[in-house]
């Protein structure tokens, strides 16, 4: 028995004797090649995680991210040590990389509420140098990936996200973040505890809480690229240790944990004080359920900070407003005010 195939443009035609060759070799032999050209495909993509076949309750499974210098990376399970190393990563655009990464990842189609946790101790002399303590990555080369949570020089959180079109083609800064946290990272040995509260939507999208000793310092909202020009990400995996643009000494002692919860904690804003519990809903926009809170953030900035008032006058908020909020706070026209002073970027930087 013969079997052909043939091309007619090409006059090309191919032959397979069944009974010299057989079916189980046949079979082999095509399953064999579409497997090669899958396994091509995810490789040359960048996109080569396994995922999990079910949404774990625990994310344990850590790995050495890359390679690092000798001696830059040391623990295993929960208690890491890590120190400066070169970066090794292929594609990344940072000089400084000394992290670890969980071995699979989760479906973007996931929808659960993951904390991030870790008992932290961060020692150098370098107290300018910025740099990223934990990442939802998705593969992507040259560009920020969906999410970074970041020390800044003044040692504040920050969030950073980019979309890419492909490697090292960015759109940058596009996750909304709001910061409402005073907490400053000192770089002495004290302890710190960090938790990362991870809302992921089922749809790609997620929300994301970090808070720093139980205050909350800063929420954001991350949502997937909706044009085709931009790649879309096919799963989250998570990254944590110290990557940074510049080289510089340090040490960073972490025992850590990764959980599936229920339910996320009640947020409170400015500090530890309870002004009041808000929705678990982040949003930036005029019609969010945190209005009330976000415009006492507002209103207490305009009545005590000068720098930020000038901030928002640069903005073109005209000072007749900023009298109104100051010396007329039961005037009817002051939740407007306060609604457009929250979309400026004198508010949304507010970490800076």
């Amino acid at each position: 028995m013969i079997i052909k195939y043939k091309w007619s443009k090409k006059n090309i035609s191919v032959g397979i004797n069944m009974f010299d060759w057989g079916w189980k070799k046949l079979f082999l032999f095509v399953w064999g090649t579409a497997f090669g050209l899958i396994c091509f495909s995810f490789t040359n993509s960048g996109y080569a995680k396994q995922k999990y076949f079910v949404t774990p309750t625990k994310i344990t499974d850590w790995e050495i991210s890359c390679s690092v210098d000798k001696g830059a990376i040391t623990g295993k399970g929960a208690n890491w040590v890590f120190k400066t190393s070169k970066n090794k990563c292929e594609g990344g655009t940072f000089n400084q990389r000394a992290e670890i990464s969980s071995k699979k990842a989760i479906s973007t189609s996931t929808k659960a509420i993951y904390n991030f946790q870790s008992l932290f101790k961060f020692t150098s002399f370098d107290y300018d140098k910025q740099f990223d303590i934990f990442q939802v990555h998705d593969g992507r080369y040259g560009c920020a990936p969906p999410l970074k949570v970041s020390v800044n020089s003044r040692g504040k959180v920050r969030l950073y996200s980019d979309y890419t079109t492909g490697p090292n083609q960015c759109k940058k800064d596009v996750i909304k973040f709001l910061s409402l946290g005073e907490t400053r990272i000192k770089r002495d040995g004290t302890q710190y505890k960090l938790d990362v509260y991870l809302s992921f939507n089922g749809d790609a999208g997620f929300l994301v809480d970090v808070y720093i000793d139980d205050k909350l310092q800063v929420s954001g909202k991350y949502n997937p690229p909706s044009k085709d020009k931009f790649v879309s990400s096919r799963y989250y995996y998570f990254k944590h240790g110290v990557y940074s643009e510049k080289i510089f000494d340090f040490k960073l002692e972490s025992k850590m944990s990764m959980t599936k919860i229920s339910a996320l904690p009640p947020k409170r804003t400015l500090e530890n004080k309870k002004v009041s519990t808000i929705s678990n809903s982040v949003s930036v926009g005029k019609n969010d359920g945190n209005a009330q809170e976000y415009r006492l953030l507002a209103k207490k900035k305009i009545n005590s900070d000068a720098k930020f008032r000038n901030c928002l006058l640069a903005e073109n908020i005209p000072q007749s407003h900023l009298s109104t909020v100051r010396f007329k706070p039961a005037a009817e026209e002051v939740p407007m005010i306060l609604d457009k002073v929250r979309e400026t970027k004198c508010f949304i930087n507010l970490a800076d």
